[in-house]
């Protein structure tokens, strides 16, 4: 009985250490920017990579694309950001997370700038939805392509599985 004790006790203690450590914030340098919404951050010696939260931008070899990253870049490159933990860890390894530059919530700054998509999915954040209807009203960034190249990057990507699977 001891030991089931001592056992739940180290078993609650590191349940409590990792959920305080979900909500920790992580500060650190932009050292590269993946695409539109991934970043590469230096903190402390660790090297994470930081998936913006509640956003989704136009894929790399999707139309906009290109120029969301540009964007990123500009803001973000060699900067020092804090980063508000959403999720430790998504599929891919990396954290999710609001980054602040500043004052700046980077999430609502590209959608506010029309450079990338709320991620209805993962919304958490309603006024990220009156920042895309802005954009979209001002044609802004990606809201001046063409309605056929706006296909929103989670459609767009199972849209190229789909062809991958059928050839």
């Amino acid at each position: 009985m001891e030991k089931l004790s001592s056992y739940l006790c180290i078993t609650l203690l590191l349940a409590f250490f990792f959920s305080a450590h979900a909500n920790e914030d992580i500060i650190g340098i932009v050292t590269k920017v993946a695409d539109g919404d991934t970043v590469t951050l230096k903190a402390e010696g660790t090297i994470h990579k930081i998936r913006l939260a509640e956003i989704d931008t136009p894929e790399r070899d999707q139309p906009y694309g290109l120029i969301a990253k540009a964007a990123l870049t500009e803001l973000l490159l060699d900067k020092r950001v804090r980063v508000k933990v959403v999720k430790e860890s998504d599929r891919y390894g990396r954290v999710i997370g609001r980054i602040f530059l500043g004052h700046t919530d980077v999430s609502a700054y590209m959608v506010e700038m029309g450079h990338t998509m709320v991620y209805r999915r993962y919304l958490t954040d309603d006024s990220l939805l009156e920042l895309e209807d802005n954009a979209k009203s001002n044609q802004l960034g990606l809201w001046k392509l063409p309605q056929e190249d706006r296909v929103p990057p989670w459609i767009w990507r199972q849209q190229q599985r789909n062809e991958a699977t059928t050839k």
